[in-house]
């Protein structure tokens, strides 16, 4: 059998009953048939159909259209309801049909006539290609029944039954039809009531939230509030379910009304619209979004209002070892640092970190002077004692100003208690402070990390080696794979370990060695605790060590999210935010870390040092020398104090704090290179040649005498200067020639000068003015959009760009910059005045 092979809408009728109509008056069961056809035949051409054959009381007709179809069928059931006394069925499907002769067939037939034969009397049946061609196309309302098992069709039809004046509400009683359930919690608009109710309770706990409107309610307000709005939203739902609204008022769903209300689903559940449901969502995202910028509650005129948030701070000193052994120090401070740690989580509590208390462990300073040092209003102090697996913690909460204690207590438990203890000290703490610590967080609170305590104590262990040497590290790294091997399910040795390996790059240990175990370390990590906020805020550190900003900055955010009060994580964000040129959020993000973790200790001169010489060379200075004479072996103030010199073209100073940086670690290569690297700027080629040389001898996984460093370039300009012009320059030329290769490739290397910046001088230095500035150029814009890629005190000292240095052009390029940090402090300024409005940072002021 052959013919040609189309897509229609193809239409069954037929009279309901017929069969049983015939058995009793044969001559009234003919009658219908007939007026049946009259009815029906000029309907058909009315729009445009062809009528295909009458089969008994049923009739077979296709449409060019599934829009005029449906029309035919509505204007047949209105007239068959006027006109003929018996009941039409009718069927609609839209698909491929074949034409031979005066005949069809195929899937289109097959599947409107079965839609028919189960069709209600007096109803209309459409499949989904019908329903899909005609929304939207007219004013038509159809209702999704389920997907059908239609006779002889091996595959489930989803049905929708035509809705309207006249059309009966469909049985479905006794149809096999699938997702029934579903289809009736769409048609009585159950979801969208449900998610306009959930939309609009985030909305109050939000408000409630930022308005601290709870603030004066019970411990158990957060749960009360939970419960009443978990009750509202069953009872939303029932009343979505059990009524909707009508032209006339509202009516039962399960009603005859309903079936025949004409009004959309939108209007008949009130406030369920995309708009609004849109309106409620942006507002929602204004209530989350907006007070995160700050990260505490907004502050007003009100003194109040700002002493209240000034009595939400704490200082937890280091607790002191009273075990009668040294080597319980470890355990003192994992107790302090997790009682820390579990105050950090609380939003609503500013909590200073632990390394800016660290310097007050042997100083016998009052307890006053500490405070005001750190601006806090509150202490909290205490003492370890351990024997075997007995301990007592006493702990002691004082209220600095008038050095009362507000609370105290001893604790005497098994070691097998200790989180449950530590958490137990932690919410003690919020509670007598009156702050507002969510549910939420406090499941955070009481989250214990690991139920094996060999586990964790060979965590601690390792937490507490100061890893200042690679011997360190490496006996770090032993202690994390025992805990790991004791407990595998426990996080916080993986990302321990992640980070130790990457503290091996300052030993001259190549990215290629360690970033890859490092990464998936630290992403089992995350995975065994998703709670633990040091795994993101790793993870987001070594992807910024491969430029891959965008996804550190969202980890950082979750970070945040999990502790509220980890400076370094806001410090990195604000580097994020300066990349991306929103220099008022990066200020701001800068500034709120700095509250929390106090500048003379850092955990990355890239953060916090960075920032504040961009926004204020002068005052960063200052700062790194108050630091400096608090702790003169800090390196990476050392570090600082470098630049700071350089800035001031004090190339003397900067000698001796890199001299001063290597005699404390002389075991890492960075010291080494910021020695060679002062000889060089000083001008002493010979030192710098010798420094630098002994850099290439202490990497020694590498063979090659002149392997690729990244500072092999100014190893080949002390050669130059110190008269082996070939070799240098041929080292220079290597170097810029593998730079160049890492562009075109868009890698990038580990090392924060970039690699623009090294072409332009490699380029400068070697005489090739014009490739120099397009270099630079590039590294200047370059900088505006993937980090500090070059310094101030670089521009200003760094002697291969010496041929530069009378050009105007280059004095554009330090024009530029100079201006940059001009506007960066006017910026600065303003919002450090508002901390200092609240009595915060004021220890960060240029005067």
């Amino acid at each position: 059998m052959s013919g040609s092979v189309q897509l229609a809408a193809i239409m069954f009728t037929d009279i309901a009953g017929y069969t049983a109509i015939m058995g009793r008056d044969t001559e009234k069961a003919m009658e219908l048939v007939r007026k049946s056809k009259e009815i029906q035949k000029p309907m058909v051409e009315k729009y445009r159909g062809k009528w295909i054959k009458e089969m008994g009381d049923g009739v077979l007709a296709q449409f060019n259209s599934a829009i005029d179809a449906v029309n035919c069928a509505i204007e047949i059931q209105r007239a068959s309801r006027a006109d003929l006394d018996a009941d039409l069925r009718i069927g609609i499907h839209l698909g491929d049909i074949t034409i031979n002769e005066h005949d069809v067939f195929g899937d289109g037939v097959n599947v409107a006539s079965r839609l028919e034969s189960v069709a209600d009397p007096g109803g209309i049946y459409v499949s989904e290609s019908i329903e899909k061609a005609i929304h939207g196309l007219s004013d038509i309302q159809s209702r999704y029944l389920g997907e059908i098992s239609l006779k002889n069709v091996d595959y489930g039809v989803r049905t929708y039954a035509l809705q309207g004046v006249g059309l009966p509400v469909p049985d479905v009683g006794n149809k096999d039809l699938k997702g029934q359930f579903w289809a009736e919690i769409q048609r009585r608009g159950v979801l969208r009531a449900g998610i306009s109710y959930i939309l609009t309770s985030i909305l109050l706990v939000l408000i409630v939230r930022r308005t601290q409107l709870v603030e004066s309610l019970p411990s158990w307000g957060d749960l009360a509030l939970f419960v009443l709005l978990g009750g509202g939203l069953l009872a939303a739902l029932f009343l979505a379910w059990t009524y909707e609204k009508g032209p006339s008022g509202f009516v039962r769903t399960s009603s005859d009304k309903s079936w025949k209300n004409p009004l959309e689903t939108t209007k008949r559940k009130p406030l369920t619209s995309n708009l609004i449901q849109m309106g409620l969502i942006a507002l929602i995202a204004v209530a989350y979004f907006f007070p995160k910028i700050n990260g505490k509650p907004v502050m007003t005129d009100d003194s109040e209002v700002a002493a209240s948030y000034y009595n939400k701070s704490i200082a937890v000193l280091p607790f002191k070892n009273l075990s009668g052994n040294e080597e319980n120090v470890y355990f003192s401070d994992g107790v302090m640092e997790a009682i820390l740690n579990n105050l950090s989580r609380i939003r609503d509590l500013k909590v200073i970190s632990r390394t800016s208390v660290e310097k007050y462990r042997n100083q016998n300073m009052s307890i006053k002077d500490i405070a005001r040092d750190l601006e806090v209003a509150n202490i909290l102090e205490g003492s370890v004692q351990r024997v075997g697996d007995e301990v007592r913690i006493t702990a002691q909460l004082i209220a600095a100003e008038n050095d009362e204690h507000i609370w105290a207590d001893n604790y005497d438990r098994r070691l097998t208690d200790i989180f449950e203890l530590q958490s137990e000290i932690a919410q003690t703490i919020a509670d007598n402070l009156e702050v507002i610590v969510t549910t939420e967080e406090r499941e955070l609170i009481k989250n214990a990390p690991t139920a094996n305590l060999k586990a964790y104590e060979q965590y601690l262990k390792a937490d507490y080696i100061t890893t200042n040497s690679k011997s360190d590290i490496l006996k770090a790294i032993r202690l994390c794979d025992e805990s790991i091997k004791l407990d595998p399910e426990f996080g916080w040795p993986y990302v321990l370990k992640a980070r130790l390996l990457a503290n091996l790059s300052t030993y001259g240990y190549e990215k290629s060695i360690w970033y890859d175990s490092a990464m998936v370390l630290v992403e089992q990590g995350i995975e065994k605790d998703n709670n633990y906020f040091f795994g993101y805020s790793t993870k987001a550190q070594l992807y910024d060590l491969v430029h891959l900003f965008k996804p550190a900055a969202d980890l950082f955010r979750k970070t945040i999210e999990l502790n509220p009060n980890y400076g370094f994580a806001y410090w990195m964000l604000g580097q994020y935010y300066m990349m991306n040129q929103q220099p008022e959020a990066a200020v701001e993000y800068m500034l709120k870390g700095t509250s929390v973790h106090r500048m003379e200790n850092f955990d990355s001169n890239l953060a916090n040092g960075y920032f504040l010489r961009q926004m204020d060379m002068e005052l960063a200075c200052k700062n790194f020398q108050i630091s400096y004479q608090n702790d003169p072996t800090n390196f990476q103030v050392l570090e600082e104090l470098i630049g700071c010199s350089r800035y001031y073209r004090d190339l003397e100073s900067a000698l001796k704090y890199a001299e001063e940086s290597l005699k404390l670690r002389p075991e890492l290569v960075n010291a080494k290179n910021m020695v060679a690297e002062s000889h060089l700027f000083i001008g002493d080629f010979e030192q710098a040649e010798h420094y630098y040389r002994e850099m290439i001898g202490s990497v020694n996984e590498f063979k090659d005498q002149y392997a690729i460093y990244p500072f092999i370039h100014r190893l080949g300009y002390a050669m130059m200067k110190n008269g082996k012009k070939q070799e240098g320059k041929d080292l220079m030329e290597k170097y810029r020639d593998q730079l160049l290769q890492s562009v075109a490739d868009q890698q990038s290397t580990s090392y924060g000068m970039g690699e623009f910046y090294d072409l332009g001088i490699i380029y400068a230095a070697l005489g090739e003015k014009e490739e120099a500035y397009q270099w630079l150029n590039m590294a200047s814009e370059k900088e505006k959009t993937d980090g500090a890629f070059f310094r101030t005190e670089f521009l200003l000292t760094d002697p291969l760009l010496d041929n530069l240095r009378e050009d105007t052009r280059f004095m554009q390029i330090l024009n530029d910059k100079m201006q940059q940090q001009e506007e960066m402090k006017k910026i600065f300024h303003r919002k450090l005045s508002e901390y200092h409005t609240n009595n915060e940072l004021m220890w960060l002021n240029a005067n």
